[in-house]
């Protein structure tokens, strides 16, 4: 039953993003810019694609490396990383989360609880860097219209993230104290809450002790800034190929606002959630609503198709077992209802 309500909630949330963000939009018109882009402008956004790909799938392999003192194959990173981003974005109920860590531990690189770990931190991580990017350029373009659902979205979520910081900076060394003090102040509200609070706090720490020295910590940070500023420039150049510039801050705005409207329970592929956070930014800025409605599903398709041809090559390439992959979310539904029971 819970399942049943999940999936019937993410379904209206994304169904009205949808309808919010395509209401005022001329499909026609939409097709025909779409047409418009010429066919380089396609392919370089998605080299810039697989190039931040790489770059991620770079970060993962680090921190295996870390974590377990033993090389890893990058080639061997890339496949586990790639799968399991195709099926997080993918599978519904972010049941996909669990494949990567299924997979890692199927090939003998890391504990079940070790991978939950490394992607608890490389989400804290990425939604820290991603609010402090939002923050600056809310700063930078002060003057400009910016949608107040943009601006107070854009505080809570670095209020969020801003918190977590404070829990990162304090339980990177004291991480058993932190995950006590958490659980003594929540109990008494919800122990339930208390629980899945404290449990992903612990995982997240568990993610940062992979990372054992704070140049570890730098060299990863570093990787996940590349990755969000070619993410952003990709953003804007193909903004500028549909003819679109407000300057080089519109991609930065674009995918921070897109960073935040996937944060919302969305169905499989961000479907609703992906377009309503890219028009309600260009719309904004005084973008044409077919224009921005044509960019945010020229970009979403392309994501789409290069998380699954990327996917798909190496399932077909028997690097990854689909069957594998099947198991893994099979195992998380297993223990969603056992918990939920």
């Amino acid at each position: 039953m819970r399942r049943i309500l999940q999936s019937i909630a993410s379904l209206l949330i994304g169904g009205l993003l949808l309808w919010l963000a395509f209401r005022d939009v001329n499909f026609g018109d939409a097709l025909g810019y779409l047409l418009e882009v010429p066919w380089w402008a396609y392919a370089l956004y998605f080299a810039f694609l697989m190039l931040t790909h790489t770059i991620r799938a770079e970060r993962f392999r680090l921190q295996l490396l870390r974590m377990t003192g033993k090389p890893i194959p990058y080639w061997d990173a890339f496949a586990v990383f790639a799968v399991g981003m195709a099926a997080t974005f993918l599978i519904p109920f972010r049941l996909g989360e669990f494949v990567r860590p299924y997979l890692g531990k199927a090939r003998g690189y890391m504990s079940m609880s070790e991978g939950l770990s490394t992607v608890a931190a490389e989400r804290v991580i990425d939604g820290l860097t991603t609010t402090a990017m939002l923050g600056i350029v809310l700063l930078l373009m002060r003057g400009t219209s910016i949608p107040p659902v943009v601006f107070y979205g854009g505080m809570v979520a670095m209020g969020v993230f801003g918190g977590a910081l404070v829990v990162f900076l304090f339980g990177y060394r004291q991480r058993e104290l932190t995950v006590r003090l958490m659980r003594r102040v929540l109990d008494p509200i919800s122990p339930r809450v208390g629980e899945k609070v404290t449990g992903i706090a612990d995982r997240f720490l568990s993610g940062l002790n992979t990372l054992p020295s704070w140049r570890d910590l730098l060299i990863y940070e570093l990787h996940t800034i590349a990755y969000w500023f070619i993410n952003g420039a990709s953003m804007y150049l193909f903004l500028t190929a549909m003819g679109i510039d407000f300057g080089w801050l519109g991609g930065f705005l674009v995918l921070s606002c897109l960073v935040i409207g996937v944060m919302i329970p969305a169905p499989p592929g961000n479907v609703g959630n992906f377009e309503y956070a890219v028009v309600l930014p260009l719309t904004a800025l005084g973008a044409l609503p077919a224009v921005a409605a044509a960019y945010a599903v020229a970009i979403h398709l392309m994501q789409a198709l290069q998380m699954t041809v990327v996917a798909l090559f190496f399932i077909a390439t028997g690097k990854i077992s689909l069957r594998r992959v099947v198991e893994a979310t099979q195992h998380q539904r297993e223990g969603d209802e056992e918990g939920g029971g």
